[in-house]
């Protein structure tokens, strides 16, 4: 469908009738899953910028706004030329929700290999002992 999430051409409510569907079962969709997720269980939507602040508000809905643990924002590509006409669309959204205050959380981690360490964080801070590494921050893009 173009136009990103189920099409969100605009319609006569304002929104677009494939969004407004799109919604509609995604509404459904998310009362059953928060019907079989156990109140110490998160839930991960992975969406684009097209739909997510429609998402959360149903989020909050069915889960409660107090149950909202994040807004993970995952970049999908460096910029490029998107940057030319305005800020680059180049990010997709995990909206992660828990079933209640006591969730569980393991956390996402495994320690670096010592060698890639070493070899990628060359510089060390004199005063903490933290490695760390010179990169280029410049703008890719030709101004």
């Amino acid at each position: 469908m173009a136009g990103g999430v189920a099409g969100h051409r605009r319609g006569a409510g304002g929104v677009g009738d494939d969004m407004a569907a799109f919604l509609c079962f995604m509404g459904i969709w998310l009362i059953e899953m928060r019907r079989v997720l156990r109140d110490d269980g998160s839930l991960y939507l992975h969406c684009d910028p097209t739909a997510s602040h429609y998402l959360k508000a149903l989020l909050d809905a069915v889960f409660g706004w107090r149950n909202f643990r994040s807004d993970i924002i995952r970049r999908r590509a460096l910029a490029k030329g998107l940057a030319f006409k305005g800020f680059p669309n180049n990010a997709d959204h995990l909206l992660y929700y828990s079933g209640s205050d006591s969730f569980s959380w393991n956390r996402p981690f495994l320690p670096h290999d010592p060698e890639y360490v070493k070899r990628s964080y060359r510089h060390v801070e004199a005063k903490t002992g933290r490695r760390y590494r010179l990169d280029n921050l410049a703008n890719p893009n030709k101004d």
